[in-house]
This record gives C-alpha cells, sequence and structure tokens, in this order.
C-alpha cells in the first residue's frame, strides 16, 4: 500500500486541507445534518489550526462554493435560511457604500458615507488598493462624478472598504457570511447598570456576502432616527467639509445655438445700457440671416 507513496512528493498541509474539504466535508455533506454536525466541524477544525490554515480552509470552501453554486439565487436563498438575526435583506446586490445606505437612508446617503470615508482616508494619509473599488470611489470624488456602482465585487474589495469606513463613522459593521461573520469596528454594548436614555450603543449595520456570486446584500433595517441623529453629529464638521469638496457640479448650459461665425466673433456688446437704438439697428442689418 506504500509502494510509490513518495513518488509525488510529501503533501503539503494545503493539499491535506483541500482533501479534508472534499471528502469529509463536501462528499459527505448529505449523509450529515448540515446544521448541526457541519458548523461543528468547522468550529472545531478552527480551534485546531493555525490563522494560516484556517484561512487557507476559507479559501477551498469559498473556490467549492462558486464551483457548486448553481445561481447567486439558490445562494441568496440559502443565506436567507441560515442568517435569519439580520432580519430582511434586500434582495438587489449593490456594491458597499450603496449596501450600508440600505441601513442609513434617506438621512444618509450612499454618497455621503462615501465622501467622509475618503476625506478621512485622506487626512490619515491612507492610499486605497490599486484598481480596487474604494480607489475608483476615490477617483470619482474627486472629479466631482456620481458614485460608481458595481454588481459584483471581490471579498477583498469589500474588507477594504469597511476598514476605512468604520475609521470614519462611529459605527461598527457585521459581514454575515455562511461560513461565519466579521465584524469591523468596536462594539460598544449598552451597561446593563445605566438606563437605556443615559447609555450610548455603538450602531451595528448589517451586511451578507455572497461568496460563490461574489454579490454584496444590506438589510433592509434601518437605524432609528436617535441613533441617526447622534450619528451625523459626531460627524458634522467631517461631513460639511466633504460635501463642500466632493460636491457634483453641474455644467452650464451654452446660450449659444448652431456654431460660431465669424460675423457673431465681431459683434461688440455694448458696456452701458440702454444701447444706443442706431448701434443695435446697424449691427442687425450686418448680420447674415438665414
Amino acid at each position: 500500500k506504500k509502494c510509490g507513496s513518495g513518488l509525488l512528493g510529501k503533501q503539503s498541509e494545503g493539499a491535506k486541507i483541500r482533501e479534508w474539504v472534499f471528502k469529509d466535508l463536501l462528499h459527505n455533506s448529505e449523509l450529515m445534518n448540515w446544521e448541526k454536525d457541519g458548523h461543528l466541524n468547522l468550529e472545531g477544525l478552527q480551534k485546531s489550526l493555525s490563522v494560516t490554515e484556517w484561512q487557507s480552509l476559507v479559501r477551498e470552501l469559498e473556490h467549492f462554493a462558486r464551483a457548486s453554486a448553481s445561481s447567486s439565487d439558490v445562494e441568496f436563498k440559502r443565506a436567507e435560511e441560515q442568517i435569519k438575526e439580520i432580519g430582511a435583506l434586500s434582495r438587489i446586490p449593490e456594491d458597499p457604500f450603496r449596501a450600508l445606505a440600505r441601513c442609513t437612508a434617506p438621512s444618509l446617503g450612499a454618497r455621503t458615507l462615501a465622501m467622509v470615508t475618503v476625506l478621512v482616508m485622506k487626512r490619515t494619509e491612507q492610499m486605497p488598493s490599486a484598481g480596487g473599488y474604494l480607489e475608483k470611489v476615490a477617483i470619482s470624488l474627486e472629479q466631482h462624478q456620481p458614485l460608481p456602482g458595481i454588481a459584483t465585487c471581490s471579498k477583498d474589495e469589500v474588507h477594504e472598504v469597511l476598514a476605512a469606513f468604520v475609521k470614519a463613522w462611529p459605527v461598527s459593521v457585521e459581514l454575515h457570511t455562511v461560513l461565519g461573520k466579521d465584524t469591523f469596528g468596536k462594539v460598544q454594548q449598552m451597561p446593563k447598570s445605566l438606563p437605556r436614555k443615559d447609555a450610548e450603543e455603538t450602531p451595528v449595520l448589517h451586511l451578507v456576502y455572497l461568496t460563490g456570486a461574489r454579490k454584496l446584500h444590506g438589510a433592509l433595517e434601518h437605524l432609528d432616527k436617535g441613533k441617526m441623529s447622534c450619528l451625523r453629529e459626531k460627524v458634522k464638521e467631517v461631513m460639511q467639509e466633504a460635501q463642500q469638496r466632493y460636491r457634483i457640479q453641474t455644467q452650464p448650459q451654452s446660450i449659444c445655438h448652431g456654431p460660431r461665425k465669424a460675423e457673431d466673433a465681431k459683434i461688440e456688446v455694448p458696456q452701458d445700457w440702454p444701447a444706443d437704438l442706431q448701434y443695435v439697428e446697424s449691427t442687425l442689418l450686418n448680420i447674415t440671416w438665414p
């Protein structure tokens, strides 16, 4: 049985993880209760693996998720069934800022969230990754253009936006997947010893990322008016500066209809009004009318 076992070299840890994922976790998935046994296997494995090995396992699971998902609707339905703690989800896949705005609109729109985030990044001299979505947002804002939208994005792009977002806004964001959740920002729980009106709890925004479809969905639950007012007050100064710096500039409408001729350029507009009637009459007579 061991003859020729070393011909292909020693099996790496990554290869062992891939083999375990396919043989034990995916191939036997029909024989186990995923709600119970599947998560128990993952939790037990996470405790025994190093951070690097666990990240390698997650990447392999994400790979198999993309290969096995027949459509984004199937993955979305599965996410709805497994992630029930955040309530209803928007069925429309969106970019990170528009997905976040699902929780803050209409008081704070996607463009406002993006403007404050980019401005704080510039203040702290942080540079977005080249070619990523956050860089495209920064370029669009600098050019006073509308916020770019994307239907799909990588998980790394989402992580970059959320990491920058929680540094600019006093909130926490939980990014849910079928494998668990990642928390961005510090969650400050309300002390039980204090009455609710005297305690300040960090607002938490929820997003769901579909690994197979590479799509991001926002939760439909809005923050209450009290938290929204407090949120706006904390970033009031930065928000005003961002709105002045990144506001969309509209192009002035031209009053010239049709091509400009040489004789049009010769017309001198008088500085003193009302103009002399003889000057007006001579000017009109010298124009070649169609």
